[in-house]
Parts: structure tokens; C-alpha cells; sequence
């Protein structure tokens, strides 16, 4: 059995897991669970990543299950709010996509939009530059 990375409660940007795009073998291996496990369901999971100059970022997310319902939006600080700039639909469990970005801090929500599904979803997310 692999272990998790996963890091409880990451659903908001001030408890954000940290993924190094800079490092090889950065992939984080996690799950979405709305199994009620906690107080509350576990459907969004936030990461920051940090691009040290402007350049695009490849974000790529892989599951065995199809994640259908879940999303992924990239998301900026703009003044004292939190702007999503691109969003994403992961279809059949995959996703990879490559965004050009200036050179800052960004926060990925990887987001269970659906209702009423009761299951966990593990996933890999990996980040590079």
C-alpha cells in the first residue's frame, strides 16, 4: 500500500500544501473523499506553488478513478482577494495542461463540484516548470 501524502485539512489557501515546481519527483499522491470522514466531506484539496520568474507550468493530475465533477482551478492573489485565471474540467481521471504564468505565487484547487457522490479519489498531482 503506497502512502499518502496527503495533508489534512488542505482546503483553504492558508493551509495549503506546498509543491516544489523547481524538484523532480515532486508528485503529490492524495485523495478527494466525500465519505464524511471528517466533520465535514473532503472535497477540495489547495496547493501553492511559487514560479521564482515568469515561464509556464505544467500541472498534470492522474487517477484510476474518473473524477468525474472535479475541477481544477489555478488562482491568483490579486490585492486582498483571490482571482481563478484558468479552470479546468479533469476528464476521465487526467489532466495536463501547461499555463503561462508571471513570476509569483499561485494556489491550485483541485475541487469536487458534484453532489451527492459518497466515495474516495485518490490522485497524483505534479507540477514542473
Amino acid at each position: 500500500k503506497s502512502k499518502l501524502d496527503d495533508v489534512e485539512i488542505n482546503n483553504s489557501k492558508d493551509k495549503a500544501q506546498t509543491i516544489k515546481p523547481y524538484e523532480k519527483n515532486n508528485a503529490k499522491k492524495v485523495y478527494l473523499n466525500t465519505l464524511d470522514v471528517f466533520e465535514e466531506p473532503d472535497v477540495t484539496d489547495c496547493y501553492s506553488v511559487t514560479l521564482k520568474k515568469d515561464g509556464k507550468l505544467t500541472v498534470k493530475i492522474n487517477s484510476k478513478s474518473n473524477m468525474e465533477n472535479v475541477k481544477l482551478l489555478v488562482r491568483e492573489k490579486t490585492e486582498d482577494t483571490y482571482t481563478t485565471i484558468k479552470a479546468y474540467d479533469i476528464i476521465n481521471g487526467k489532466l495536463k495542461e501547461s499555463i503561462k504564468l508571471k513570476k509569483g505565487t499561485y494556489y491550485l484547487k483541485v475541487w469536487y463540484s458534484g453532489d451527492g457522490l459518497k466515495c474516495q479519489m485518490p490522485y497524483t498531482i505534479s507540477v514542473n516548470v
